[in-house]
């Protein structure tokens, strides 16, 4: 049975923090996904892997979280300002370490290049100040940046996986292209529900034995490939904020 954070009472939580000390912690977007996808892919998909996580590794589930930065500027996009989410992200990390958590696995759905650098820096951070924090998107402990599309093959076969009812390719007429259909990757037809379930399995078992067996020196340095695999955009747009780099990114797209 899942731990979830809103439905345990004082005692439960005592337990839990001094028996465990694990906490899981899902973040999500609304986001546009095209035409064949649901805005809340993100948050559906970083729930189900951070439920499944937290049942394997008896930790805490917290809420969803639904403010990201740098959603895509299109369609019906929600999002903080980065300072907000910087905000929002240090604050409740800090909650959870003074509550007697030692370790925070952050799930998130939304994979933008500075939403994800803010996780890695302030995951480093706090494994600074004593806070165990392993942060990243469910699939990206992998290391296969292809499987980090939008709207593409990968998030199409994880919905379809999760919830078949909500995507619909029979949207998906003609050319796919960024700005006609929202992908960001292979195209979405080519998605298969037991393959997205195959590297689902895959990626758990390596949050697992990161939170059972934890290294912090290993964890530093997938933090630094991770940011390593963004230095073109880093690069490009290191004069700007991540508001404007994403905006002018976006712009740039087919």
């Amino acid at each position: 049975m899942t731990m979830r954070y809103g439905e345990m009472k004082p005692a439960e939580m005592a337990r839990a923090i001094n028996d465990v000390g694990v906490a899981v912690f899902p973040i999500g977007a609304l986001e546009w996904h095209g035409n064949h996808l649901p805005y809340g892919v993100d948050g559906m998909l970083a729930e189900s892997f951070a439920e499944q996580l937290a049942q394997r590794v008896k930790g805490v589930l917290l809420p969803t979280l639904y403010t990201p930065m740098t959603t895509i500027p299109e369609g019906h996009s929600i999002c903080v300002r980065s300072e907000v989410f910087r905000g929002l992200l240090f604050d409740h990390l800090n909650q959870l370490k003074m509550m007697g958590f030692h370790t925070v696995c952050i799930v998130t759905g939304h994979y933008a290049q500075g939403h994800l650098v803010e996780l890695y820096e302030a995951a480093t951070a706090f494994i600074g100040a004593e806070l165990y924090v392993i942060a990243a998107a469910p699939l990206e402990v992998i290391e296969d940046d292809s499987l980090l599309d939008h709207a593409g093959r990968w998030e199409t076969a994880q919905m379809l996986a999760l919830r078949p009812d909500l995507v619909d390719l029979s949207t998906l007429n003609g050319q796919i292209t960024p700005k006609t259909s929202g992908v960001l990757g292979e195209d979405p037809r080519c998605a298969k529900p037991e393959e997205a379930k195959h590297l689902i399995s895959r990626a758990l078992d390596v949050w697992v034995n990161w939170v059972e067996q934890p290294d912090i020196r290993a964890i530093e340095r997938f933090y630094v490939r991770r940011i390593k695999s963004q230095a073109e955009y880093l690069e490009e747009y290191a004069a700007l904020s991540w508001e404007q780099a994403i905006r002018e990114w976006w712009e740039k797209k087919d």
